[in-house]
């Protein structure tokens, strides 16, 4: 015997949930308390902060944002000028083999940043980049990739340097002065292209970039190319939960610590087997 039953939102009471508070306005660190009555199931929190803005919730995109980066490189020994070139691209394909980065449109930005000129020989100095802003070089409706490119020539009479990246940080910056993580050293995803010399590769050892030419008496070109990066891209707002089925709570406290004008909000749900429905207040 089968035994067929189905549950309506209309089994799930509506939550009794209002929120009163004394004031609209407030000194910065004052203690502000928001009163309740009523008590649904749960409560979640949205302070109108950055990050925690209701009317953002279910936000993935952001517009306005503006694509900064800086690293630090190092050049160890050797003594060839120029093996390596800081490149960006909006139509490679994300495969990653020869012939679609050759097929890609590179724009080679290099002199956008500093890179370390250590003579040769020697084991080099970490070397702030500097922050550059490749906002132009972006496209809010694709995907963008960026590579560091070596290119070795045959070593007469000179050979080949070694190059570390020992930091990459790139951040989307937003006209609310919100900011949101692109990539970092570790978190870039660098894949390795060979196109030759297989000998030599980039490696991404403990917490670096290296290329690091183990033979140099061939012509060496090789890149290390991110993840496809989204510069509009953001996580949905946050709200705190602040209470659940076993809590009674009558009121909920908070401080602000900078002056502004916040929307503050908070959702009461009640929620059983049969369904959910909440109220915004």
């Amino acid at each position: 015997a089968i035994l067929l039953f189905s549950c309506r939102d209309d089994d799930v009471d509506t939550p009794h949930f209002e929120v009163s508070v004394d004031d609209t306005e407030y000194k910065v660190g004052d203690s502000i308390i928001f009163a309740f009555n009523g008590q649904p199931d749960m409560i979640t929190f949205y302070s109108g902060e950055s990050g925690h803005e209701y009317r953002y919730k279910d936000r993935t995109y952001a517009e306005g944002a503006r694509v900064k980066l800086d690293f630090i490189s190092r050049v160890l020994w050797g003594s060839q000028q120029n093996n390596l070139s800081v490149q960006v691209s909006t139509d490679f394909t994300g495969i990653y083999d020869v012939e679609n980065v050759k097929n890609a449109t590179w724009t080679d930005i290099t002199d956008r940043f500093t890179l370390d000129t250590s003579a040769g020989g020697t084991s080099g100095a970490n070397t702030p980049s500097g922050e550059a802003d490749l906002t132009d070089l972006t496209d809010p409706e694709k995907p963008f990739y960026f590579s560091y490119k070596y290119y070795g020539q045959a070593s007469t009479p000179t050979t080949q340097r070694t190059w570390r990246i020992t930091a990459f940080n790139m951040s989307a910056v937003f006209e609310n002065g919100a900011t949101s993580t692109l990539a970092t050293l570790t978190s870039a995803g660098w894949i390795q292209v060979d196109v030759e010399n297989p000998g030599n590769q980039w490696s991404l050892p403990g917490t670096q970039l290296q290329f690091a030419p183990a033979g140099a008496t061939e012509i060496s070109e090789d890149w290390a190319i991110t993840k496809p990066l989204y510069p509009t891209r953001v996580a949905p707002d946050l709200g705190v939960p602040i209470k659940n089925y076993s809590q009674r709570l009558n009121s909920y406290g908070y401080k602000f610590l900078a002056s502004g004008e916040y929307t503050v909000t908070f959702i009461g749900r009640n929620v059983t087997s049969a369904g959910a429905k909440s109220v915004v207040r």
